[in-house]
């Protein structure tokens, strides 16, 4: 007998980003309900807060206090705008570093 063929298991980063996604698209769908109550479009950087914040609870939520679960949501918001500022920061090819290396003699 031949053994039926299996897909290999996602590794840990394709896994993350399908959860992310997964969370961003139900926000969606709940943020899409409440569009067509509020006729206000969602914030697209809050989805994906509350979503990474969702994803965060789900898996270490029973090791951190409420406190601690409020400190996360708020490094996570921080790091997703402050992410959104540097993608909207216009860099070119010829952009360098904004550092300058001189080795120690």
């Amino acid at each position: 007998m031949s053994e039926p063929a299996t897909a290999p298991a996602p590794s840990r980063r394709e896994f993350n980003a399908a959860l992310a996604l997964l969370a961003v698209a139900h926000g969606g769908l709940s943020s899409a309900a409440r569009l067509v109550a509020d006729e206000k479009p969602p914030d697209l950087l809050t989805v994906a807060a509350e979503a990474l914040s969702a994803a965060t609870k789900a898996r270490y939520g029973k090791y951190l206090t409420a406190e601690q679960l409020a400190e996360v949501e708020k490094s996570i918001r921080g790091g997703v705008f402050r992410a959104e500022l540097m993608r909207k920061v216009a860099l070119t090819n010829a952009d360098e570093p904004a550092f300058a290396f001189s080795a120690d003699v």
